[in-house]
């Protein structure tokens, strides 16, 4: 490949125009270069200044047209590519279905465990575990466990217990991965949340009402970080098949959803480029899995 069409050379070439106050210009050659690019933290990186450059959303219509066939072939190879993913939570529902699926792209999945058996029963399906309390460990230790990785996803959960164990793993927990992040420099940080009217037709006790609380401060505290974070908040969790069907968008109704098409909606959402800095709900729906997560994004598509 030529220096013309590498995407570093797409990359240099926007920093100069945005130096220059060529914005739009500058967007379109971002986008371009994040096409091209086959390392996944840098589209994210790349995408995300596409799409905060002044100028962007005309770019986006001048850089489809111009895209070159060699620009797609990029982007398929982009999204076939193995990324390596660290997942909390992972003897979870949601956690372990996303390892199985992950594992099924070619991706290399790792997670944190709390017990040498479950490390040993995980490691027997080709997936790394590390043994330690998520409670009791630094951020400088979980950043030790996240190094090397390309994506890390939140997916533990105290679902509305002690008002100990919520604080700990839905507040404090979410808070140390996202200084471990940092301090490992992984970029990207997924977080399963949840949808803020959940049950709100029942008459919720204490702990639940904290539990809702403490979940919406760990939104608050990603939303707010430099990360390149993403959250989903689900509706109500069944465990049934999946449906290869769901709603997805900024503000979805409150229903009920498969562990299943969560976790294939999680996939998918870490193998696309185009999605960062952004809430997302997630609903049963009609709308193949696939296909709705490519309608939220938000910088350019071939």
């Amino acid at each position: 490949m030529s220096m013309r069409r590498h995407h570093r050379a797409y990359a240099v070439r926007a920093h100069l125009l945005e130096m220059s106050g060529r914005f739009e210009a500058a967007a379109e050659d971002y986008a371009r270069a994040a096409a091209l690019s086959t390392s996944i933290p840098e589209q994210r990186y790349l995408n995300r200044r596409a799409r905060n450059a002044p100028g962007a959303r005309n770019a986006e219509e001048a850089w489809r047209r111009r895209e070159a066939p060699g620009d797609c072939a990029a982007r398929q190879r982009t999204e076939q590519a193995g990324m390596n993913v660290f997942i909390i939570g992972i003897t979870g529902g949601v956690g372990g279905l996303l390892a199985e699926k992950l594992r099924s792209h070619g991706d290399a999945v790792h997670g944190l465990v709390r017990r040498e058996d479950q490390q040993a029963g995980l490691a027997a399906q080709g997936v790394d575990a590390r043994v330690g309390d998520l409670a009791g460990m630094t951020a400088e230790e979980l950043a030790a466990a996240f190094a090397g990785s390309d994506a890390i996803v939140y997916t533990a959960g105290s679902n509305g217990g002690s008002r100990e164990v919520t604080t700990a793993i839905d507040g404090d927990g979410v808070a140390k991965a996202i200084e471990a992040a940092r301090v490992a420099g992984v970029d990207r940080l997924a977080l399963v949340s949840v949808l803020p009217e959940s049950w709100r037709e029942h008459d919720l006790g204490e702990e639940v009402e904290y539990y809702f609380a403490v979940k919406k401060g760990a939104d608050i505290a990603l939303t707010r970080s430099d990360l390149d974070w993403l959250i989903l908040r689900p509706s109500l969790l069944l465990d049934e098949p999946g449906s290869g069907t769901i709603s997805l968008g900024p503000a979805e109704a409150h229903g009920q959803i498969s562990r299943d098409d969560v976790a294939e909606t999680l996939a998918e959402l870490l193998h696309e480029p185009g999605i960062g800095r952004q809430i997302l709900e997630l609903n049963a729906g009609s709308t193949p899995v696939r296909e709705a997560v490519r309608a939220n994004v938000r910088g350019p598509l071939p």
